[in-house]
């Protein structure tokens, strides 16, 4: 275990590493967890796409419920009350790239999640399960649909490139 003689600094100062020299805010640090999530569901979709056996069904529904039905951390919502609302854009106009991309990873994110919940009610036995991730995700959706806009088709035909291009080099890598 650690003793802390100091308080640490506040967290929306960022977190600095003497050792790589690198400096992140908290903005930045979430925005970069949403993007690694979306990747890591994007490679999960591919997998069981490939082959539906690919992924263990326990493995899958932790990694749907976790998404879907957020219990540690908060997912989308508390992102959305740390850093999307007035008060922290007025105070912080430097972090609007950030707060825009935030936005297009949570579109992202529904965009992925709606075309992973059918292949997981394939797999899952668990019918009540898959039905509360069902009804909680279309809440969600309507909300960032309404708030942040759909996702084009132009970007979804984009998305789908660049999932196909990271299953290409994933499997050229697995050789």
């Amino acid at each position: 275990f650690f003793l802390m003689t100091r308080r640490p600094p506040r967290s929306t100062q960022g977190v600095s590493s003497a050792a790589s020299d690198v400096y992140k805010t908290q903005i930045q640090n979430s925005l970069s967890m949403l993007q690694e999530k979306n990747q890591g569901l994007e490679l999960t979709m591919m997998k069981i796409k490939q082959d539906p056996n690919s992924v263990p069904v326990t493995q899958f529904t932790q990694l749907m419920y976790g998404t879907v039905i957020p219990q540690v951390g908060g997912g989308i919502p508390k992102i959305e009350e740390a850093f999307i609302n007035e008060e922290y854009e007025r105070l912080n106009p430097k972090d609007a790239p950030y707060i825009s991309n935030i936005k297009d990873e949570i579109k992202r994110q529904v965009s992925i999640i709606e075309e992973l919940l059918p292949l997981h009610a394939g797999q899952s036995d668990n019918k009540p399960m898959q039905e509360a991730m069902e009804e909680e995700f279309e809440k969600l959706k309507t909300t960032v649909f309404d708030k942040y806009g759909q996702i084009e088709e132009q970007e979804k035909k984009k998305l789908k490139g660049f999932r196909v291009s990271i299953f290409v080099k994933n499997q050229e890598n697995q050789s």
